[in-house]
């Protein structure tokens, strides 16, 4: 927020009024998906992924979309000119929980791209596994999707595009902890012995580093949680990232 002036000159009721405009600035800043669409239809999913978020994409927002929506997110995800906003589109359509997301999800997952990535095409990319995560929770093919990413250790699986520092075993090992997470927000009981199994095998593996160990630990205790507390208290706040 702007600061105020501390010239004496400003006076008290003029300040007053200065914090008035910003606060109803703010307000309207605050508030993208309170104008004129509904929730579920396609203007609402479209307000929904081009809003600007700095706690992730609201969850109980994503969760109103309807298959309209969820159509129209998945075209937008085709479309090139929609680059920035698909992080936001990738996580609406797994949120959704509608069995066409995971169509839409394989195929953007499927046209890998090659060289350096932007920050946000490198967000999108990286949102697919947590995305497919969510997904999960209705769709056994998507856990089945983390499930096989989780277990990915040929050295020979890192992707052909790099992302700044990112690159190689780097990036397989980034993508990889993020589909781990993808099994634990999942919730599905059957994550609870894949989980074990990739915390034994990164225990035997000398290239597991030990940031790969802790992540499978709190990767334990998401797992609880949303099997325990419901996916609507877990995601209610802050989004995994």
């Amino acid at each position: 927020m702007q600061r105020l002036d501390t010239n004496p000159a400003f006076g008290q009721s003029e300040g007053m009024k200065h914090l008035a405009r910003v606060g109803a600035l703010m307000a309207l800043l605050a508030i993208p998906l309170a104008g004129h669409a509904q929730p579920g239809n396609v203007e609402y999913a479209e307000q929904l992924v081009r809003a600007r978020y700095y706690e992730g994409l609201p969850y109980e927002k994503a969760r109103e979309l309807k298959l309209a929506g969820v159509e129209r997110l998945s075209e937008m995800l085709r479309d090139s000119d929609e680059a920035q906003h698909h992080e936001n589109i990738v996580m609406a359509l797994g949120i959704s929980g509608f069995p066409q997301a995971y169509a839409a999800l394989v195929d953007f997952h499927g046209q890998e791209p090659e060289g350096e990535l932007n920050a946000a095409e490198y967000r999108a990319r990286r949102a697919i596994p947590l995305a497919m995560g969510h997904l999960a929770r209705s769709d056994p093919r998507a856990f089945r999707f983390v499930l096989e990413a989780a277990r990915e250790e040929d050295p020979e699986s890192a992707p052909h595009w790099t992302y700044r520092h990112l690159r190689d075993e780097r990036l397989a090992g980034v993508l990889r902890r993020a589909a781990i997470t993808g099994v634990a927000m999942s919730g599905r009981p059957e994550a609870v012995a894949a989980l074990r199994e990739t915390e034994e095998s990164a225990r035997g593996d000398p290239r597991a580093t030990a940031e790969l160990r802790t992540h499978i630990g709190e990767a334990h205790r998401l797992h609880q949680r949303v099997s325990s507390e419901g996916p609507d208290q877990v995601f209610g706040g802050e989004l995994p990232r």
